[in-house]
């Protein structure tokens, strides 16, 4: 009572206190602008629910997703979005993947061969959907370490948080570790007869699944963790030993129309293609 009462006698300064109506526009624009004064700084405007973004679709279309084309400015600006479909409702269970997919300006096939240009320099942001906790740590370190700075859409269940199968080893974090833009088991000539691709938390739904109906052998299974820029070298690189009669597969939670599926398939049909298992 004695401190509460010197600190009242001698305080400087007066607290203030607003009460502000929720507003997602004008708070992640106050990010985005933050996040170009200060670009050693970790911002990260993170929603509730994915679709909390929707009113702020603005600053993204106009600022974040077109700064670096039109200004020549940078923004690291990370947007943590929670998206599953956990029965939540039609609006609570997306963040709706395929609008971000759609404005992203990599190409989808680039004639010459050269995949190093699909990288996080040359495209206008990135979208990953991480599912362990380690990858989570790692692009987020990655993001801060690189000596230019991108926007990232980071898609990522809440159910993640709790799933037993969503757990990292601590060497996971060791030296050496880095992020993984995909995650799945390199196989050799013959062993795989189906390729199941996907992203995000029907991962998990798929593992459980595939240890049920044994025996599950011959079915692979890659989990995209990085859908911008797409790991075309990587997967190519993983897929390179498969018969000709192998069988791929893209799998979602989310409809047809919603999702990474038009996205991935521009980009894996192009991979299957040049890579014609002879």
């Amino acid at each position: 009572m004695r401190d509460s009462a010197y600190m009242k006698e001698n305080a400087k300064g007066r607290l203030q206190i607003y009460n502000t109506n929720l507003c997602e526009l004008g708070s992640m624009a106050y990010e985005y602008g933050y996040s170009l004064e200060n670009p050693k700084n970790m911002c990260i405007w993170e929603a509730q629910f994915g679709d909390f973004y929707n009113p702020a679709q603005l600053v993204i279309d106009q600022y974040l997703m077109c700064s670096e084309a039109k200004w020549l400015r940078q923004s690291g600006l990370i947007l943590l979005l929670p998206h599953g479909f956990d029965g939540t409702g039609p609006e609570h269970s997306t963040c709706h993947i395929e609008r971000f997919l759609q404005n992203i300006n990599s190409p989808a096939y680039d004639p010459n061969g050269e995949y190093d240009r699909l990288n996080a320099q040359n495209i206008n942001f990135q979208f990953a959907q991480c599912t362990m906790p380690s990858n989570y740590f790692h692009l987020l370190r990655r993001q801060m370490l690189r000596d230019f700075r991108k926007p990232i859409v980071i898609a990522a269940p809440k159910i993640g948080l709790k799933h037993p199968r969503a757990v990292s080893h601590i060497d996971d974090f060791a030296e050496g570790t880095k992020f993984q833009p995909i995650i799945g088991n390199k196989f050799g000539e013959g062993e795989v007869k189906k390729v199941i691709f996907c992203s995000g938390k029907v991962n998990f739904d798929i593992q459980i699944r595939l240890e049920k109906n044994k025996p599950s052998c011959g079915v692979q299974l890659i989990r995209i963790e990085e859908l911008a820029p797409f790991p075309v070298a990587h997967i190519k690189e993983m897929i390179a030993q498969a018969s000709p009669d192998t069988e791929f597969t893209w799998m979602q939670e989310e409809p047809l129309n919603q999702g990474a599926f038009q996205f991935a398939r521009m980009h894996l049909d192009r991979i299957i293609k040049d890579l014609s298992f002879k």
